[in-house]
């Protein structure tokens, strides 16, 4: 009977047996020759950006399947490695959004309520929409607080506190209402921060670390200065007109950990990474439910005014990709720049950290859209890496203007000489007019470009500061001089004809 009994079981599970035999094995990804590929990509963004090192982590699928250091960590050649720790700027913010989930889940905060229910004293210019201001507004930045207003964080150091720079917002006054639009400000999650650890009862950088850091085990990763330079925290860089990297001692600012103070590694990222596709949890230890990781990613305030744009979540960019949901979310600070950027339909995410500034924002940017490119098991399509013609027109471009505002001022003298002589005309008149129209370019043209005051722009990247107001001053200081020449010239004319 048992002989019979065994002949039975043995023909039911020999074919399964057979069937897991034959079933092919999962191909890995990516496969060596696209970890080339990625290498190259890589390697590409450094030349075009001019960055001394870069770390990129990719995961798939609760596990990592990409964890490379690229270049110098610091001008003594130290190399990068995944485990390098860099300032990583805006990414901050997700952390903030996470933690005030958690506040939420332990029943101590409702995102819905106004900040005065947590900060009473909390107040912004107008008295009536202080009182309207809610904890989602800071998260989605939709207060209605101007990104002008952010223009003095960059000077802010280690003795500065949220609380004081929240309490600064008493003469801020908004620029919408409450609820009526995006508008970007750092102040928003530095107020978040504040609430955090007002609801908790624990210093903001602690609980980030006890709640968050210790539990995803992210190990070289930190809420002090000091302990990230103890483990090697690559240096920053600022550029010379976008060639030219120089090392830069960033001021570390604990106010700002809750927008982006917040140091980290790429290795200790991919786990950050994968908890928030794995239901909140990382090696058994759990930071969120999954109920409440999706809320960061719920659709929030619409990015800009037309129909399908990203939306700004809690700490997290929601973006549509040729059909595909796409969560990111990029950071800046004086000498490092980063990305992260997460496929959940794929179950496939990306982190770029890297130790040069603003400068490199485009360059960082486009890796960032190669490696999405790559996720998407779009291999085949990568263009070939060229740098476009407008990033070469954007380093020619601004040197250009600055050499001939130089020239025009040394040929002032003689200038003058040829007006007294031959009279003012319409040319001459034009050039004056287009020392003016340099002037408001350099001077507010470009700060609009780039969504930056001058104070702003200086505290992020003085280097590029200095030269805008060098140029717009120079060029202000041209235009002054040729029509008081020119209004001079036509009087005397005037006064001349008279007689």
């Amino acid at each position: 009977m048992l002989h019979r009994h065994a002949r039975i079981a043995l023909a039911l599970i020999l074919p399964l047996l057979l069937l897991s035999f034959a079933a092919p094995a999962r191909a890995a990804w990516p496969d060596a020759d696209q970890q080339h590929q990625i290498d190259a990509l890589v390697q590409q963004a450094m030349q075009q950006g001019h960055i001394p090192g870069i770390a990129v982590g990719i995961v798939e699928d609760g596990r990592t399947v990409y964890l490379k250091g690229f270049g110098q960590a610091d001008a003594g050649g130290r190399p990068v490695t995944p485990q390098t720790p860099f300032m990583i700027g805006s990414l901050s913010k997700s952390f903030t959004g996470l933690a005030a989930l958690q506040m939420v889940e332990a029943g101590k905060l409702d995102l819905d309520a106004p900040v005065q229910r947590y900060l009473p004293w909390f107040r912004v210019a107008d008295g009536a929409a202080s009182a309207q201001i809610t904890v989602r507004h800071l998260l989605n930045h939709t207060t209605g607080i101007p990104r002008s207003e952010d223009a003095f964080l960059g000077a802010l150091d280690q003795h500065h506190t949220s609380e004081w720079v929240v309490r600064g917002l008493a003469d801020v006054g908004l620029a919408a209402a409450p609820g009526a639009r995006y508008e970007y400000s750092n102040l928003n999650y530095i107020t978040a921060s504040l609430i955090i650890e007002t609801v908790s009862g624990v210093p903001y950088d602690r609980y980030v670390s006890e709640q968050i850091l210790a539990p995803l085990q992210m190990t070289h990763s930190f809420t002090a200065e000091a302990p990230a330079l103890a483990d090697g925290l690559a240096t920053g860089h600022i550029s010379v007109g976008g060639l030219w990297p120089l090392a830069h001692r960033v001021r570390f600012s604990p106010s700002q950990l809750g927008s982006g103070s917040l140091i980290t590694s790429a290795e200790d990222m991919t786990h950050y990474l994968l908890a928030l596709m794995h239901d909140g949890r990382y090696e058994g230890r759990a930071v969120l439910p999954p109920q409440r990781v999706a809320e960061l990613f719920a659709p929030g305030a619409p990015t800009a005014p037309y129909k399908g744009a990203p939306t700004y979540g809690l700490g997290w960019v929601t973006a549509q990709r040729v059909g595909e949901t796409l969560y990111e979310h990029q950071g800046s600070s004086a000498g490092f720049h980063s990305a992260m950027a997460m496929l959940p339909g794929r179950s496939r995410g990306v982190i770029i950290l890297s130790n040069a500034g603003i400068d490199a924002t485009d360059a960082v940017a486009r890796l960032e859209e190669a490696l999405i490119t790559v996720m998407r098991d779009q291999m085949a399509f990568l263009a070939k890496a060229r740098v476009p013609a407008s990033s070469y027109l954007t380093l020619i471009i601004p040197p250009l203007v600055l050499l001939w505002l130089i020239a025009d001022a040394m040929l002032l003298p003689r200038w003058r000489r040829r007006v007294r002589v031959r009279g003012a005309r319409w040319s001459d008149w034009a050039l004056a007019g287009l020392s003016l129209v340099l002037a408001l370019v350099c001077l507010a043209g470009v700060p609009l470009a780039m969504d930056a005051t001058l104070l702003l722009m200086w505290a992020v990247l003085p280097t590029v500061a200095v030269a805008i107001w060098a140029a717009g001053g120079l060029a202000l200081a041209t235009f002054g001089w040729r029509v008081a020449v020119l209004w001079k010239r036509q009087r005397r004319g005037a006064t001349a004809s008279l007689r």
